[in-house]
């Protein structure tokens, strides 16, 4: 039987991922997609994308893909999967726990389903839109808290996991791909938080861009007397 959607997002998430936390402890062959050797891909970063697009292609083959490691597989603009087999990649290359996987599918302009999952510590996060946002098939909420608490784990994604269930009170970046933030964008909107630009704009799922995200109470607070 063919899998829905939301269905089919957890089952890859959740089978990357685990994939991901096996392979961890090994060498890997790794190469960088820039002169100055910042940004690193692992054979387990294209292994991982493969997987999640094959399933893709395999039950929903008329939807578009982007992902980070093999750009758009499809030019279908209405609706798109945006996809990061492996979100942390530095860390994983140092075998430090704080990486995940993150899948979004896009409707016209509009996020419809975000997960993440962060294999070494066995949390999946969902969120379907106007459904809200569960950890682990429990209900999450964004923190009330009205105080800046924020720190940089090398990994947008699960950053915005993590506000989206109150261990953050909210998370700023400057020049993400969509896939850094497409998933954890809708899984903070539906745990009750806000997510835009920088620049208090909404945000657009297909370019790079900055990303603010955090409850409606800090989000007015770090917007106030902005036009």
């Amino acid at each position: 039987m063919k899998p829905t959607r939301i269905e089919l997002a957890k089952q890859m998430a959740l089978e990357v991922g685990e994939f991901a936390l096996l392979e961890s402890q090994k060498t890997h062959d790794i190469h960088f997609k820039d002169s100055l050797s910042s940004d690193p891909v692992t054979d387990v970063d294209r292994s991982c994308e493969k997987m999640i697009v094959d399933a893709i292609k395999k039950h929903y083959p008329d939807d578009g893909i982007i992902g980070e490691e093999g750009g758009p597989y499809n030019s279908n603009t209405s609706n798109y999967w945006v996809i990061d087999p492996l979100d942390g990649t530095q860390n994983y290359m140092h075998r430090l726990p704080l990486y995940c996987v993150s899948i979004c599918y896009v409707e016209h302009t509009k996020p419809q389903i975000g997960v993440i999952y962060a294999p070494f510590f066995k949390e999946l996060y969902v969120a379907e839109r106007g459904k809200g946002t569960t950890l682990n098939n429990l209900p999450i909420k964004v923190s009330e808290e009205i105080q800046d608490f924020s720190r940089h784990f090398g990994t947008s994604a699960l950053s915005l996991a993590w506000v989206a269930c109150g261990r953050l009170s909210y998370y700023k970046a400057r020049e993400l791909f969509p896939w850094d933030f497409a998933a954890g964008a809708l899984i903070v909107e539906e745990a009750g938080g806000i997510a835009c630009t920088l620049e208090n704009t909404l945000l657009a799922f297909f370019l790079p861009q900055s990303i603010f995200a955090s409850n409606k109470k800090l989000k007015n607070k770090h917007f106030e007397g902005m036009k």
